[in-house]
């Protein structure tokens, strides 16, 4: 599809009269690839040290240099990639970083939504794309290329960059330029928006049944337990297996119990041998309050625990009982640390960005930093990938921080909901053999709608920040006090 002013002279579109974009927006491409490179440098680094290590190198050798490669190759790919790439989005034009390119909205004469066959080393595949250009030949050309696994392609016309948010970024360039030819019909019939926050709360019947012994149980996946139990039967004993996994799956029933009372879909409890466990969510509740009980109410079932083995520990005088008390409240409190992804860290985040959506960002950080000195003193596996899995979810909090930016640049009478979405997406991603299938479009809106509520969570009130602050402190201490006079009371026994 080909749209441009019929006129012969060189005039540009005219931009439809919208509010000003401030700040500008920034559409980047794929962060995946920099934390791959890391990985990869990371590992080349271990290998070499650990080949090095019987010329008089230390022990911590290998580890020393898989975190200074690594670390290396992930500062430099971090920093071209939000300095060197994307496209910038303001109230003048659009402009892209990799080639230098600026286009002003009033210089635009050309908006091009084409489909192009592309060669490449296995064959060729046909590539849909947008471009946006001018009188003089300057031309930016973006898609969302993942669906073919490119971060790039060359066409005709030039060179197409791969970005996650293509479809949304069409969607202003379209709005922007009040290109109705490529409105979806929702825009041109002028459909009232839908609120997409205002689902229903929980029933009264939900709220019982969340709460309910039986039904919290057929949460956990038998599979997961099947291969936890045996695996650390192995490298501890069956009883200690037994115990931990009990312990480590009450706290992950303890996540699923608020996940169901606030109204979020619950997928199930896997239990993983030697890591721990976690409790799989089909969303996010709608404020960050309800995440914050959603993150504290886990530890606060381990609590319980440890006051179970107390008991046990005052009637039978067992000094198992004890030590069991000890190892619950350090998997608890290791829980609690403030670093991304454990209970802690997204604690965290909740506060911090109900405070200021900046600081938020910033505690986040701040908490990735303290993993990494976590790898470096402790340097076990399951810590590194605790990390990797908090870096990931920075990813997605700064995604959907970016879209919430974008979308709340178009006007009220042209809302981004899902089909709308999916319009835009449709016109810059590649072109498959068939139709998309139930299970991708189920796939697409479920991602949709978390980086939707991701990006428009109701922050809570100063009493209610003061309120899970105090209860985590608390817990906190509680919880050392545990570990404390477990260790004291059960002095010499053996449970592990």
């Amino acid at each position: 599809m080909l749209f441009q002013r019929d006129d012969s002279s060189p005039a540009a579109l005219t931009p439809y009269a919208r509010p000003p974009i401030d700040p500008p927006l920034w559409f980047r491409g794929r962060f995946a690839p920099v934390i791959g490179r890391a990985l990869l440098a990371g590992a080349a680094g271990w290998l070499v040290a650990g080949a090095l290590e019987h010329r008089g190198l230390p022990p911590a050798a290998p580890l020393i240099a898989a975190l200074l490669a690594g670390g290396a190759v992930l500062a430099i790919g971090t920093a071209r990639h939000y300095t060197a790439r994307g496209i910038r989005v303001d109230s003048a034009g659009i402009s892209s970083q990799p080639h230098r390119t600026w286009l002003g909205w009033d210089e635009v004469t050309m908006v091009r939504a084409d489909v192009e066959e592309v060669r490449l080393k296995g064959g060729s595949r046909l590539v849909r794309y947008c471009s946006v250009q001018s009188a003089d030949g300057r031309r930016i050309a973006f898609a969302d290329l993942a669906p073919a696994g490119l971060g790039w392609v060359q066409t005709a016309g030039g060179r197409v960059i791969d970005l996650p948010s293509a479809g949304l970024l069409m969607a202003i360039v379209a709005d922007r330029l009040d290109l109705r030819e490529l409105f979806p019909p929702e825009w041109v019939s002028g459909t009232a928006p839908v609120d997409e926050r205002s689902e229903p709360a929980p029933s009264p019947s939900a709220r019982r049944d969340a709460a309910n012994p039986w039904s919290l149980l057929k949460t956990i996946k038998i599979s997961s337990v099947a291969i936890a139990l045996p695996v650390m039967a192995v490298l501890l004993s069956w009883k200690a297996a037994v115990l931990l996994l009990a312990m480590i799956a009450i706290h992950e029933l303890g996540h699923v119990q608020a996940m169901r009372s606030v109204g979020i879909r619950v997928r199930g409890v896997w239990l993983i041998p030697m890591v721990g466990g976690a409790a799989v969510s089909e969303g996010l509740a709608r404020t960050r309050l309800a995440n914050a009980y959603v993150q504290i109410n886990g530890p606060v079932y381990g609590l319980g625990v440890g006051v179970g083995l107390a008991a046990l520990y005052w009637a039978t005088r067992n000094p198992l009982w004890a030590q069991a008390m000890a190892i619950n409240g350090l998997i608890n409190l290791f829980n609690l640390l403030p670093v991304m992804p454990l209970d802690g860290g997204r604690l965290l985040g909740e506060v911090a960005n109900s405070l200021h959506r900046n600081l938020g960002r910033a505690a986040v950080g701040v908490s990735l930093v303290l993993g990494g000195v976590m790898v470096m003193v402790l340097g076990h596996p399951v810590v590194v990938v605790i990390v990797l899995v908090g870096a990931m979810e920075f990813a997605r909090q700064l995604a959907a921080a970016n879209r919430r930016s974008a979308v709340a640049v178009l006007p009220p009478d042209r809302p981004m909901r899902f089909e709308t979405w999916q319009h835009f997406c449709r016109q810059v991603r590649p072109v498959w053999a068939g139709c998309e299938s139930r299970a991708q479009t189920a796939a697409q809106r479920s991602e949709f709608e978390m980086l939707h509520v991701a990006g428009n969570l109701v922050p809570m009130r100063p009493w209610q920040t003061a309120l899970v602050v105090g209860a985590y402190l608390g817990l906190a201490g509680v919880l050392v006090a545990m570990v404390v006079l477990g260790s004291r009371w059960g002095d010499g026994a053996q449970l592990l």
